[in-house]
């Protein structure tokens, strides 16, 4: 066998365990939500926050399109990378305030 095939072999059986690994990652959260409803409310609740607060910030984008030099991003894909900027700094500053509020927590306790 040539190095070329067993690289070949070695792919297909990457894809084949990545695709199961997909197919049950998103099987058993599916099993347990139906299972357990009440319990899974809370997941869904914050998923759904996620969601709109994406949708907002891409609401807030420019939409401009991306050229410098050979470089070149399309005004949607520009949409995308600005909503996702504007949701990870929006996370990164829930986490600090979040942090802050434990810490002032505690010296109330």
């Amino acid at each position: 066998m040539t190095t070329e095939v067993i690289i070949d072999y070695s792919l297909y059986a990457t894809y084949i365990v990545f695709g199961i690994a997909l197919v049950l990652t998103i099987t058993f959260p599916i099993i347990q939500m139906i299972g357990n409803f009440k319990k899974a409310i809370g997941g869904l609740v914050a998923i759904g926050a996620l969601v709109l607060a994406f949708v907002v910030c891409y609401a807030l984008t420019t939409g401009e399109e991306f050229v410098r030099g050979d470089t070149y991003a399309s005004a949607e894909v520009m949409r995308i990378v600005e909503a996702s900027l504007y949701l990870a700094y929006i996370m990164f500053a829930g986490t600090v305030l979040a942090i802050v509020a434990t810490s002032f927590s505690r010296y109330i306790k």
